[in-house]
């Protein structure tokens, strides 16, 4: 387990720390939704990789380079713990398996530039910066060919088209917040994602399972005090972790311990799981 830890701590996650050191979420920790603060009775975003994905290639094919390449660089690093995330709490149904497979693709696959001969066949590129990006943004549905991918897009659209911009920075600091906002919305769920992935795990899976929570967890150390952790509700974690405080006052190092302990008694030991509590017998 050390060896892990030091693999694991030996991934940079700078984008990542100095993104969410100067830039905290505007969100009212709406479940798996983010919402605009300045229109409130309007509908929010549903949270997905799909939809972090889709933002960060919309940054990329409008926004000038020299301020996007932040959001890619940050997606990067958090990717894997995004997707893991997504894919353990979300119901399981058609369109959420497809919306995790659409978010591999469109990030495995080419960037939004490819588009843009599309977008301006019938017109010249606008001049300003500003002027270009919105024509972009308003024409990158128009031009999708996935009807799933192209109605999460749309979402998005609809949700930064809402507000008038007085210039590119104006715009990339907006784009900006929501990346933070649903970066912040998916990451505070895996602690519940963590619980869920080994409170239904069968015993001969523990072991894998409780390696890439551990993996998880020390990648994401350094965010400790910038994400607020969300915890399940009515569950006994601290029974999981060891020790007699209650989770919401555990910090993520305690989480840690609690895994490393757990995964190397359970190849000895019999484990049961009773109202939401594991147990080694």
């Amino acid at each position: 387990m050390n060896r892990l830890m030091k693999e694991c701590k030996s991934e940079s996650s700078n984008h990542l720390v100095q993104l969410l050191s100067h830039t905290s979420s505007s969100q009212q920790l709406h479940p798996m939704e983010v919402k605009d603060p300045t229109f409130p009775n309007q509908e929010g975003i549903k949270v997905s990789s799909l939809s972090i994905v889709l933002l960060v290639r919309i940054a990329q094919v409008s926004i000038p380079d020299s301020r996007s390449e932040s959001l890619v660089q940050t997606f990067r690093e958090t990717k894997e713990v995004i997707h893991f995330i997504d894919k353990t709490i979300s119901t399981k149904s058609f369109e959420n398996n497809d919306k995790l497979l659409f978010a591999r693709a469109v990030w495995k696959g080419p960037d939004f530039n490819c588009l843009l001969p599309r977008i301006f066949a019938s017109a010249s590129e606008p001049s300003s910066d500003l002027d270009r990006a919105v024509v972009i943004i308003t024409n990158l549905k128009r031009v999708l060919p996935l009807d799933l991918v192209r109605r999460e897009l749309g979402y998005i659209m609809e949700f930064i088209n809402r507000r008038t911009y007085s210039s590119i920075e104006d715009l990339y600091t907006f784009i900006e917040q929501l990346f933070v906002d649903i970066l912040h919305t998916l990451l505070t769920q895996l602690p519940v994602a963590i619980f869920k992935l080994l409170t239904e795990s069968p015993v001969e899976e523990f072991e894998g399972r409780a390696t890439l929570a551990f993996k998880l967890l020390c990648k994401l150390e350094s965010l400790e005090g910038k994400v607020q952790w969300s915890y399940p509700v009515g569950c006994n974690i601290s029974r999981l972790v060891g020790g007699e405080a209650p989770a919401t006052q555990r910090s993520m190092e305690s989480l840690e311990e609690g895994i490393d302990l757990f995964t190397t008694d359970v190849n000895n030991h019999d484990l049961t799981i009773h109202d939401d509590v594991i147990t080694v017998v």
